[in-house]
């Protein structure tokens, strides 16, 4: 597998052929079948955890959503976004047979990422008393203080999670991934029940059995590292070279983290801002019929306005969270989170049981709704740039982008043509079916940008540009989106329709600037830069003689 995934002998074609091309995208698609079990199995392990807590009181709950979004924010999003700097290190290491130091990379990533989650681990065991600091409910405050310290533990499996997904991602072994996240599902199931219902700790049941779920697939992942014959090029001992990679590492992770976090917490500001539109029953309604599960009667009209903007962000980071390897469970997470942020912001404790229940719901139902994407082009970029292979990145970006918009032309036609009838299916009123009429030419556009956003911002982290994409997505978001949706959506009163307009703006944004980057890009010079990074004491007229 290691050299089918690298163009060897396409070298020395100068054009981009149609065979060459049909080969790649081949390459890409055979890698997906098994990601989309182990999509399913990530998913899975989030949703089991609520579905659980949805059983139990108010309170429990209300405590367990607080604390769970303040977790992801805080913490889970951070570990995440560092972890892909391991997408360039690793993706280009690999493809110029530098296979020891995939292990040491990621032993370096584990390292420095627990550096950071002992400051993240402090923030949570307080978390509490931070809540009641800055006035919110007691109660609520210190039962989601308590969940927090007991979520502590996963903080560090998951620091040793990412780095271990990303040395198997790049490497495009998906057999292990499946596997043991198959396993860390069927283990958490009864795991969950019984500490949840039988062990008398409740929603502190659930932060456990999500511990110890991570740690066993941590356990597995790294059993399989050591053991298996698959790892033995890349396997490596523990030294103390580990200790020389730190700052190489922060220089992509520090970016790669506020690369994601930037996009993150725009979406988290427009959730807060629909918090505060009018609440007209008929944009309301015409809203939640891309999630029918979410009534407005239960959950308040205000919430109920979040669900465009949800149904949005399942596209983007399905494909771009995917540009790298394999599916992510990011947006579902980051979906389940911005609804407890919101449900946080109107305090939970005026909420009946039956609202948050069906927010819970929510995540449920959308797991039966996410789209599966092609997750891993930054993987095929990265190689090819560490291999030296300017033509086979060149290839691999093509079949990325061939693919996007093969992908978004058969949704969005899709979403067109059934406009008319496709409001039917939630609602028989005729005033909300003619409003969903109008209204899909807006949700084609959106999934036309968000996923070549998601193609393009995968393309840049194989290409190790995440402090590119950390400005992108700044003046994309920052400087564009979120205005152009505080604009529309209150002062020229178009509400959610408004916010909808001002993410479109800033996912556009975002297109072309990285559209004109990918388009200027010399491959010639990346795949250079790439091996002068490689193999550092060599000049560039060796590395041009290796790429020859």
């Amino acid at each position: 597998m290691e050299d089918g995934l690298l163009l060897q002998g396409k070298r020395e074609e100068k054009g981009v052929t149609g065979r060459v091309l049909g080969e790649e995208v081949k390459r890409l698609v055979c890698i997906a079948g098994p990601m989309v079990a182990v999509t399913l199995s990530q998913y899975l392990l989030q949703v089991i955890s609520v579905m659980m807590v949805g059983h139990l009181g108010e309170l429990s709950l209300s405590s367990t959503a607080i604390g769970m979004s303040l977790c992801n924010v805080t913490g889970f999003s951070v570990i995440m976004g560092m972890a892909s700097a391991l997408e360039t290190l690793c993706g280009q290491a690999y493809g110029a047979h530098q296979y020891k130091k995939l292990g040491t990379q990621t032993y370096t990533a584990t390292l420095s990422i627990y550096i950071v989650s002992i400051p993240i681990a402090i923030m949570w065991t307080y978390m509490g008393k931070i809540l009641i600091h800055i006035g919110q409910d007691q109660v609520i405050s210190r039962e989601a203080g308590k969940f927090t310290r007991s979520l502590v533990p996963a903080l560090f499996a998951y620091a040793t999670l990412q780095p271990l997904v990303r040395f198997f991602q790049m490497q495009s072994m998906v057999l292990p991934m499946l596997i043991s996240s198959c396993a860390s599902v069927c283990i958490h199931v009864p795991l969950c029940w019984v500490l949840v219902f039988k062990s008398g700790l409740g929603n502190l049941g659930v932060a456990l059995a999500v511990a110890v779920s991570m740690w066993l697939n941590v356990i597995f992942l790294v059993s399989y590292m050591k053991f298996s014959t698959s790892c033995e090029k890349t396997r490596v001992p523990i030294s103390m070279e580990i200790l020389h990679g730190i700052g190489e590492f922060f220089r992509f992770a520090i970016p790669a983290a506020v690369m994601l976090c930037l996009e993150w917490w725009s979406f988290e500001l427009l959730i807060l801002l629909s918090g505060l539109l009018p609440n007209p029953k008929l944009e309301t309604s015409v809203l939640s019929v891309w999630y029918p599960s979410l009534d407005e009667e239960q959950l308040g009209p205000e919430l109920t306005t979040l669900n465009t903007i949800l149904t949005l962000q399942a596209i983007p980071y399905g494909l771009g969270a995917g540009a790298r390897c394999v599916t992510k469970s990011y947006h579902l997470i980051l979906s389940m989170t911005v609804l407890y942020l919101f449900v946080f912001s109107i305090n939970c404790s005026d909420l009946r049981v039956a609202k948050l229940q069906n927010i819970l719901s929510y995540g449920v139902r959308r797991l039966s709704n996410v789209e599966i994407k092609f997750n891993f082009f930054s993987t095929r970029v990265s190689n090819e740039l560490g291999a030296g292979n300017p033509q086979g990145a060149r290839v691999a970006v093509y079949a990325v982008m061939l693919l996007a918009v093969t992908e978004t032309t058969i949704v969005s036609t899709s979403l067109f043509a059934s406009r008319r009838v496709f409001g039917f299916i939630f609602s028989n009123e005729k005033e909300v079916v003619d409003y969903v009429t109008t209204m899909a030419p807006l949700l084609c556009l959106s999934v036309i940008a968000d996923t070549l956003n998601a193609a393009l911002t995968g393309i840049a982290r194989g290409c190790g540009w995440q402090h590119i994409g950390a400005y992108v997505n700044l003046a994309a978001f920052y400087l564009c989106g979120i205005p152009v949706a505080a604009t529309l959506g209150f002062w020229v009163q178009l509400r959610g329709m408004g916010l909808w307009i001002g993410i479109l703006a800033g996912a556009s944004t975002e297109i072309v600037l990285l559209s004109l980057v990918t388009c200027c890009t010399s491959w010639e010079k990346q795949a250079i830069k790439a091996r002068e990074r490689l193999f550092k004491g060599k000049s560039s007229s060796d590395n041009v003689a290796l790429m020859i």
